[in-house]
């Protein structure tokens, strides 16, 4: 994952929301056959699972996360999809969705629940994941893609900061 910028983007009520944005996927220009700037490289098993971010207790994830299909996948199974979510939930905000395309593709959250706010209630931190299934083979076996991630979080600490 070779971006990761925080930018603000709104004022709400309970604080800033900040846009976070991650891009996975080859790098084509560091990529040689050593397989270095993949961030599929050596993920063995139709599933590679990536953490896009760590929520920590009280932070909100706004509704309107989107991906991006920058570059068509290549790989020989037949689909692959991604879908947004967090640990234990890996489509909260996005549902699997096929992304092996000639063509670019934007997902979005489509279901009620991915219309809500999420908020970790937990007492631990979680994980913000992209979950990439294939129908066969690896995730390694993917020869060409990249996606960007952009998802608006309003972190509890900035929210507090504001306060004192």
């Amino acid at each position: 994952m070779r971006t990761t910028l925080f930018r603000p983007v709104q004022q709400r009520s309970g604080g800033p929301v900040l846009t976070l944005e991650k891009i996975v996927g080859i790098d084509k220009k560091i990529t040689g056959a050593s397989g270095q700037g993949s961030d599929f490289a050596g993920v063995t098993g139709v599933t590679g699972t990536y953490t896009i971010a760590t929520l920590q207790p009280g932070d909100v994830v706004f509704p309107s996360a989107i991906i991006d299909v920058l570059t068509p996948f290549v790989v020989a199974a037949a689909t692959l999809t991604a879908s947004l979510g967090v640990t234990g939930t890996p489509a909260q905000f996005i549902a699997a969705t096929d992304i092996k395309s000639a063509t670019a593709k934007v997902l979005v959250g489509t279901t009620a629940g991915q219309a809500q706010p999420y908020v970790n209630n937990t007492a631990s931190p979680i994980l913000l994941i992209l979950t990439l299934t294939a129908a066969t083979g690896n995730i390694s076996d993917i020869t060409a893609g990249e996606l960007r991630i952009k998802v608006p979080i309003s972190r509890r600490a900035e929210r507090l900061d504001q306060q004192g």
